[in-house]
């Protein structure tokens, strides 16, 4: 009987087990991610240059665009540092100094200003979603439109 009584136990034991890995094994299948797929075009690319034909908006006036909104969320701001290194759909993003790149997981994190090329919108995003996207940081192709932009008094 006490034979018995430990091979149901084991028996009990083995099938919790298996139970809790095949639900681990369907959460992480079905996990979320903060992973954006969709379509980018590095700055200063031959796709760049393909998908700023579609836009109305030219970088000049996006880049104005992103000043303007992120001087009005910051009025003590006397200038903007932004940096462009890529086109996210229909969409300039546009960094300020605090980007996060990691050139390992080659993660880039989509917080920032976004100008919609074809409407002129600017959206302000403080997310923490993120593309994967090889940015080769010292090369010789400028892979960046960077600069700042001085407040006007």
């Amino acid at each position: 009987m006490e034979k018995t009584e430990k091979n149901n136990l084991q028996s009990q034991k083995n099938t919790h087990k298996y139970k809790f890995s095949l639900i681990m094994i369907i959460l992480s299948i079905f996990s979320c991610s903060n992973e954006i797929k969709e379509t980018t075009c590095k700055y200063n690319s031959d796709e760049y240059y393909e998908k700023i034909k579609e836009f109305e908006i030219p970088i000049e006036e996006a880049k104005e665009i992103a000043s303007l909104l992120y001087f009005k969320n910051n009025p003590n701001s006397k200038e903007y540092n932004f940096s462009l290194n890529f086109i996210l759909g229909d969409f300039y993003v546009f960094c300020d100094s605090n980007c996060l790149y990691n050139l390992k997981t080659t993660q880039y994190f989509l917080k920032g200003i976004w100008i919609n090329g074809k409407t002129g919108k600017a959206i302000h995003k403080d997310t923490d979603e993120y593309i994967k996207i090889l940015i080769d940081i010292p090369s010789k192709k400028l892979y960046s439109y960077s600069g700042t932009i001085k407040k006007s008094e």
